[in-house]
């Protein structure tokens, strides 16, 4: 396996460590890993909400006298504490209530008093209630939107008082991602200078560690990896991507993750893909490997799919031309994001057999070229 190893990413800093090679790693976020450090992948647009750190009242509707407090902040120190007579509220637009789209309302907040909730709330029908204690905690509230103008309210229910900050409203989604004040935040990816010292398109393999937050959760698309022509992505291309959609099980891509090879003709390719991503617990981190192998001319190529050590589906279809592609990215594909924690990202030249696939899943150290076999 050694030999056959082309970069290696352990993912312990956001320079990373094969920069020589023309890998580049921009806007991501180090977190606790797999191993030692990873890197969090999320997508660029953010927050729906006005004046979400409350450093004032601009933007919001002050119900009462809700009192502004300079420091005590959880990411920035302005905050603000909240009464049941003294809360704010918000009215927020657009929102694609046709579509029944996914919105994910998220606040920090706490409480000296004990027995103390904060309830959020959008329009009349749509609300939840939250024991606070002392120290802050994200409270979340997913919903289906019902009107395309609504009211989010934030406010203490009974006694007590509560320190609020960082509110974001997320759309097409039902679980939030890292706060972030701004409605954009930068991109976030890994871009790969696609040459002989970082891809064979003919044979191949990528494997990496992930810990995906939308398991059972409603979602749009999650891409991890792609290459192809970014200015015309959906052909020509190999690419994975996750689509998670709740609870469903008898779907042919929801709630699965595809690696999908497209030729020529956006609807000309095969697919591999997992199993129902259901039967995952969230907050779990799992081993994803994806193999290919391309044929000469018409004949069968094949593409492959490992997660946790074990082959999930294997896939023959003819690859078309083979070429060098223009762009090489992990955690972006056509308007998609990983939304996702990536560690120990590793490609090879060949594709890795089932027993080697299986022994880099259990591999609880970092893949130096010494350890690989």
């Amino acid at each position: 396996m050694r030999d056959a190893l082309l970069w290696y990413e352990g993912c312990e800093t956001v320079a990373g460590a094969n920069a020589d090679k023309g890998v580049k790693i921009s806007g991501v976020t180090a977190v606790d890993g797999k191993i030692g450090k990873a890197l969090l992948f999320e997508r660029p647009y953010a927050n729906r909400v006005a004046n979400p750190d409350v450093a004032s009242l601009d933007g919001w509707i002050a119900v009462g006298a809700p009192q502004l407090c300079k420091d005590g902040g959880r990411f920035s120190p302005g905050c603000v504490r909240i009464t049941e007579a003294d809360y704010l509220r918000q009215v927020v637009t657009d929102l694609r209530a046709q579509q029944q789209d996914w919105y994910c309302l998220s606040v920090y907040a706490k409480s000296d008093a004990a027995g103390t909730k904060l309830e959020l709330r959008v329009d009349r029908e749509i609300a939840k209630e939250f024991p606070l204690t002392t120290e802050y905690a994200r409270l979340v509230l997913p919903f289906q939107a019902r009107h395309e103008n609504s009211t989010v309210t934030v406010r203490v229910v009974g006694p007590g008082a509560a320190v609020v900050d960082a509110v974001q409203l997320e759309e097409q989604r039902s679980f939030p991602s890292t706060f972030c004040p701004s409605p954009r935040r930068p991109t976030q990816r890994i871009d790969v200078a696609v040459s002989e010292r970082t891809l064979n398109v003919t044979e191949g393999s990528i494997a990496f560690w992930m810990l995906p937050p939308w398991i059972r959760e409603e979602g749009t698309s999650q891409a991890l990896f792609f290459w192809g022509d970014i200015d015309n992505p959906g052909v020509e291309h190999l690419a994975m991507a996750a689509y998670p959609h709740g609870m469903t099980t008898e779907h042919d891509w929801y709630n699965r993750i595809l690696l999908s090879r497209t030729r020529a003709r956006r609807h000309d390719g095969f697919n591999a893909k997992s199993f129902d991503l259901c039967n995952w617990e969230p907050g779990a981190w799992h081993h994803v490997v994806a193999t290919w192998t391309v044929a000469s001319g018409e004949a069968l190529s094949q593409i492959a799919v490992y997660f946790d050590g074990r082959l999930t589906q294997t896939k023959e279809g003819p690859w078309g031309e083979v070429k060098a592609p223009k762009s090489f990215i992990f955690g972006y594909w056509w308007g998609s994001y990983a939304d996702a924690v990536l560690d120990e990202i590793c490609v090879f030249r060949r594709a890795l057999s089932a027993e080697e696939v299986e022994w880099l899943a259990k591999l609880q150290a970092p893949l130096a070229p010494a350890a690989a076999r």
